[in-house]
């Protein structure tokens, strides 16, 4: 590998610990749409949820609904539905400050730092202001901007691009299957932050690590 010089972060289950949060909001809207439908069955444990783009998402919600709904009317829905269940969040409680210190290290090696996500700029944009990380960042990709995002690759490689990087000079830190998988296909050695509590494949990554500070030694171990 040639000298490290981007770190590629995942924001929702990576910088901060949202994604257990997402999963579970989608799973109780899609148990109470199959209620609603007399179909007494619920579910926990749809692993095809998770890491999901929007584009993404709105086919899994269609899916495991029965396509009773009209994906547009369906979609409506859900953002309502999650627009209300989210209003009472605050980022900053599920913030993991233990970045600060991979983050400082990455500025004194003169690595660049870019935030890769599917999530909507604006969203990645307030969740990185209300965690006070905002100048750390240098660049922000979000897969909302591109016809596809997680898991196809083209989130990262339009980061490998504006950063005029090559894959193995970058490392990402991921959590989901999707974003893992988005990350190997554009040739971009992984660090699995590990999730226990979702049903999520991790083996794709280079690395698993429990916490930044095992992040910070991998990346260390890298320069």
């Amino acid at each position: 590998m040639s000298r490290l010089q981007a770190l590629l972060l995942d924001l929702d289950g990576v910088i901060v610990d949202s994604e257990y949060y997402d999963y579970i909001n989608q799973v109780t809207f899609i148990n109470e749409i199959n209620k609603s439908y007399n179909q007494i069955e619920v579910c926990k444990d749809y692993p095809g949820l998770v890491g999901k783009s929007y584009e993404g998402l709105k086919r899994e919600l269609c899916l495991l609904t029965g396509n009773r709904i009209e994906p547009e009317v369906l979609w409506q829905l859900y953002l309502k539905y999650d627009l209300h269940n989210k209003s009472n969040i605050n980022y900053k409680d599920l913030f993991r400050s233990d970045i600060n210190d991979l983050l400082h290290f990455a500025k004194r090696n003169r690595i660049s730092t870019a935030i890769v996500s599917s999530s909507p700029k604006a969203h990645i944009e307030d969740v990185i202001s209300v965690c006070g990380i905002k100048d750390d960042i240098d660049l922000i990709i979000s897969g909302a901007d591109l016809p596809h995002s997680k898991p196809d690759p083209a989130v990262y490689l339009k980061a490998l691009k504006q950063l005029g990087i090559s894959p193995v000079s970058a490392v990402a830190i991921e959590d989901s299957a999707c974003g893992i998988t988005s990350a190997v296909k554009a040739g971009i050695p992984v660090i699995a932050y590990e999730e226990t509590r979702l049903p999520v494949n991790q083996t794709e990554a280079n690395w698993i690590v429990k916490s930044f500070a095992e992040a910070l030694s991998v990346i260390a171990s890298l320069c």
